[in-house]
């Protein structure tokens, strides 16, 4: 499966949050975290909270706040501070590859080694 990859182009960073939010639906559609190219620099899957920090300090407008009302049980308050908790909803979130190591993991210490009690 190949990496997902969105873009975002602008001066205006606050787009940057729906960038964030597309990238939560990634994960949870696909179970890999995308990398994200802002203005033509790139940041890994693992580097959200990077992403979030260029976000303003500013208050959300009123469809940015409608759109993180759903995903939030708590009200959020400008654009930065919910971005990075858009990043870790992100980050707290098991990769597909992540689940597949667990499972791995699990499976192989669960089983004895073979032979290696000798009588």
């Amino acid at each position: 499966m190949s990496e997902t990859a969105l873009q975002f182009t602008g001066t205006d960073l606050r787009g940057l949050l729906d960038v964030l939010l597309e990238a939560l639906n990634v994960i949870r559609r696909t179970g890999r975290r995308p990398t994200i190219t802002v203005n033509g620099k790139l940041y890994a899957g693992h580097d959200l909270r990077k992403v979030a920090a260029l976000l303003p300090d500013e208050d959300l407008q009123p469809h940015h706040q409608a759109s993180v009302d759903v995903m939030f049980a708590k009200k959020q308050f400008g654009y930065r501070r919910t971005a990075y908790n858009v990043a870790d909803r992100i980050n707290s979130s098991r990769t597909e590859e992540q689940k597949q190591v667990a499972l791995k993991a699990g499976r192989t210490s669960a089983v004895p080694p073979e032979n290696h009690i000798r009588a």
